[in-house]
């Protein structure tokens, strides 16, 4: 990206936070609907295909699995990146090097490890549930899964789309897709009842989920631990430096939590404890299941 360009996208993105960090709630979404929507920072914005998908948002919400696919730079050619003019592609480029994006790919990556982990510790009998699946990325990365080094691993999303993805591209590997929702699993109806796993871990779910929510869900997961078994959550950190740009060019409104907020969400006897990604966007909850 030429200097001139990529210092206009980075003023997008500085004056989104600036803006906010000005007006409470109500005032910031009056200020994007009355100096933001259509302008021509806003026609800038949306030439990359991150922003309008999440702004558009074709499934009903925003941060689907496609946008994760074009964070991760996969099947681009698919998604038609390859044919975008030159200043829609030097503003996509732009957005997948900041460090909300950047943070993404380090989940995927930690995601990995984690499964490797749970799978050498019981080599050939582990049993993985991943909620809010998206379409599981964190396959291509994980070692067990590529050698079918596990017992059960099981995908669930209410996103049909996002299952039949993941059937299409890593069925063969023996991953199970179930398609279910939080509230079934919260009302026992998720069609998983009765299983339990060495590992359970939630991405981007607990984004969109208020503190009510997120405390039963997780106090329902940590119960479907085996002994040793771990549960990962991970969350958004307030004050993130592309917040202001997300919310105002991708309307794309998330659920940020603390590490001692996200605490607050896991049961007594957790043992849980919080680590964030090197650029500290997102925070890790990890929780382990012991005797007693």
């Amino acid at each position: 990206m030429s200097t001139e360009k990529w210092q206009a996208t980075q003023e997008i993105v500085a004056s989104a936070l600036e803006y906010r960090s000005k007006f409470d709630l109500p005032q910031w979404k009056k200020f994007i609907a009355e100096n933001i929507r259509s302008s021509p920072s806003e026609q800038i914005a949306h030439k990359c295909p991150i922003t309008s998908r999440n702004f558009f948002k074709p499934r009903g919400y925003a941060g689907d699995a496609i946008v994760l696919d074009l964070l991760y730079g996969i099947e681009l050619d698919k998604y038609g990146v390859d044919k975008l003019g030159y200043d829609a592609c030097e503003v996509y480029r732009h957005n997948c090097a900041q460090p909300a994006a950047r943070a993404v790919r380090f989940r995927r990556k930690l995601l990995a490890e984690y499964i490797d982990a749970a799978c050498e510790q019981r080599i050939g009998m582990a049993s993985v549930l991943s909620v809010a699946c998206g379409h599981l990325r964190e396959t291509v990365w994980s070692e067990s899964l590529r050698k079918r080094n596990f017992e059960t691993f099981v995908a669930l999303d209410q996103d049909e789309g996002s299952l039949k993805v993941v059937a299409r591209d890593y069925g063969d590997l023996g991953i199970t897709t179930v398609k279910n929702s939080v509230l079934d699993l919260l009302k026992a109806r998720s069609g998983i009842e009765g299983q339990t796993f060495d590992l359970v871990y939630a991405a981007g779910l607990y984004d969109y989920l208020d503190n009510d929510v997120a405390k039963s869900l997780t106090a329902l997961l940590f119960g479907k631990l085996r002994q040793d078994g771990k549960l990962l959550i991970a969350n958004f950190l307030p004050g993130i430096p592309d917040v202001g740009y997300m919310e105002a060019y991708m309307d794309w409104w998330l659920i940020y939590r603390s590490a001692e907020e996200l605490l607050a969400c896991a049961p007594e006897n957790s043992n849980a404890r919080t680590f964030t990604d090197p650029d500290m966007n997102i925070v890790f909850m990890e929780m382990t299941k012991t005797p007693g």
